[in-house]
Formats: C-alpha cells, structure tokens, sequence
C-alpha cells in the first residue's frame, strides 16, 4: 500500500464535503484552542466518529484526552484542536465547503 503524499490528502478532502466540514469547525478561536467534540443532527454518531478517526489519522486534528499540551480540564472529555498541518491542508488548494 502506497502512502499518500500531501496533493493525494488534499483530493481526499476536497472529495469529502463532510470531512472538509469537520475541519472547518475546528478553525478560528486561536491556533491553540481546545473546542468540544463537534456532532451534528444531520451526521450519525458512527460517522462523526469515523470523521475525526481520519482527520485525526491524518495529522489534521489533535486529541486532548490524555495530551499534556491540553489544559487540565480539557484532558477528560472529548477535545479536540486542528493542528498545523490541519491547518495547511485548509489553506492548500483554496479548499472551501460546498
């Protein structure tokens, strides 16, 4: 199996609306901020989960559980932050939800 370079991850999420929104919204706030677990009413519980699996699989979201760079009250509960490379893959290609 191939691993994929920066230009196949950026196709991916171009071609996943979902997982590009995701990503979204974890932006804003500060490059260092901590948000809640994000869920919505029109996305399963089994996909959401999926969702940050490959966003976090992909070096684009960091955990906080168990992180000692989250704050201590972040690192019980489900938190995550976009990381650099987060990030960079939603500046590279002018990436934009549909």
């Amino acid at each position: 199996m191939d691993l994929l370079d920066f230009d196949d991850e950026l196709r991916f999420l171009q071609a996943n609306p979902a997982l590009l929104g995701l990503l979204e919204h974890y932006t804003g706030e500060g490059k260092t901020a901590w948000k809640p677990r994000w869920s919505d009413d029109q996305t399963s519980d089994r996909e959401m989960k999926r969702l940050h699996a490959m966003a976090i699989g992909a070096g684009w979201l960091e955990p906080s559980a168990g992180n000692p760079d989250a704050p201590e009250e972040s690192r019980f509960q489900a938190s995550y932050r976009l990381t650099r490379l987060g990030r960079s893959a939603l500046a590279g290609g002018s990436l934009t939800a549909a």
